[in-house]
């Protein structure tokens, strides 16, 4: 049992807390950090994966939480129609509507 916290440890005088440059463009680190606008009300295609006879899709939800999704799953009041590569179409009310992963 621990009777006392622990002492924190300071930081080291050399610790280098200044800004950072803008990363090169085309780099792997501007690429991985480009923003994206998007409506927060609406789920955001994160991503898509597995073989595609058993597609799966990332989606970032509305309240921010993420879900794995497959064809047949419910996100809010639609359901998944079909995955491919890099889109998914949900079915709401008997309109379909295509996500993509959105552009830089």
């Amino acid at each position: 049992m621990l009777e006392r916290s622990r002492i924190p440890v300071p930081r080291p005088d050399d610790l280098d807390t200044s800004p950072r440059a803008k990363p090169a463009q085309g780099s792997a680190e501007a690429e991985a950090t480009r923003h994206a606008t998007f409506d927060r009300q609406e789920p955001i295609l994160l991503g898509t994966f597995g073989l595609e006879s058993d597609r799966r899709a990332l989606l970032r939800l509305p309240d921010g939480g993420t879900a794995k999704v497959k064809p047949g799953d419910r996100v809010g009041r639609a359901i998944v129609m079909a995955i491919d590569d890099g889109s998914l179409v949900l079915n709401r009310a008997g309109t379909a509507r295509r996500l993509a992963i959105p552009e830089g």
